[in-house]
């Protein structure tokens, strides 16, 4: 009978050190340090990888490094390990450098449009509005613009209609501007907020004119174009102030 010893050389170590070099948020970029092979040639990498909350690993073979771990969740963190193979008959592993990582935030689920506040007087030069509870699934919310768009009299706007882009080619439309300075809500009693506060970004509402209101989120700001950020918008909540000089109770007509 032939005994096969193994000898100590002959398992390679550890590919360390290990660390994520880029991420996206639905990939990582994982890299490592050739090991010692020992006796044997390093024939491939295995990298485990699984969110850090759960039990369920996958795997991914690789010939060298770097690689790419994809399909990934936004704003999730994920545990990985590495470990080599050398190419004897026995397949021996090398002890696993291990490493954790998170990717970046994804574009945010489209909020909840925003209501109109049932409680307040209804005005002719502003509304009260209670914004959507926040969802951070894909990452924190960094920031909130509120849209105000007013439209032309007699103009039908319904909930599903796109924001528009541009005055100049939408003849529904009077204006558009955006009310940025919205604090991020961190409990119920914030998550009101005045349109037509009469400051210089949240000017006062026309008297007896429509308006659709949209909310957006965003979880990060890259640059001052939509096209460079991570913004996703609300359907549109239509109001129509009061007439000057006249008060009633608050109505979402």
């Amino acid at each position: 009978t032939k005994l096969n010893i193994l000898t100590k050389d002959e398992k390679p170590t550890a590919p360390s050190p290990c660390s994520v070099i880029s991420s996206s948020e639905s990939t990582l970029q994982v890299q490592w340090k050739v090991p010692s092979p020992g006796d044997y040639k390093i024939v491939s990498y295995k990298v485990d990888h699984k969110p850090t909350a759960e039990t369920q690993n996958q795997f991914k073979f690789a010939n060298s490094s770097p690689i790419y771990i994809e399909r990934l969740a936004p704003y999730t963190s994920y545990t990985m390990k590495v470990t080599a193979f050398t190419n004897n008959t026995m397949m021996m592993e090398s002890p696993p450098c291990q490493l954790r990582a998170t990717t970046s935030a994804g574009v945010p689920p489209p909020p909840n449009k925003p209501a109109i506040h049932p409680n307040v007087t209804k005005s002719a030069t502003s509304v009260s509005l209670i914004l959507p509870a926040l969802n951070a699934i894909n990452g924190p919310i960094m920031h909130i613009e509120i849209v105000v768009v007013e439209l032309k009299a007699g103009v039908h706007w319904s909930e599903n209609n796109s924001l528009p882009n541009d005055v100049d080619t939408d003849n529904r439309v009077v204006d558009i501007y955006k009310v940025t300075d919205v604090p991020v809500p961190v409990d119920e009693e914030s998550r009101e907020f005045t349109i037509g506060q009469g400051e210089a970004r949240n000017s006062q509402l026309k008297p007896n004119t429509t308006y659709a209101f949209y909310v957006r989120w965003m979880t990060s700001e890259k640059g001052h174009d939509d096209s460079s950020r991570l913004v996703s918008t609300s359907q549109a909540t239509v109001y129509t102030t009061a007439e000057l000089n006249v008060q009633h109770s608050s109505d979402s007509s």
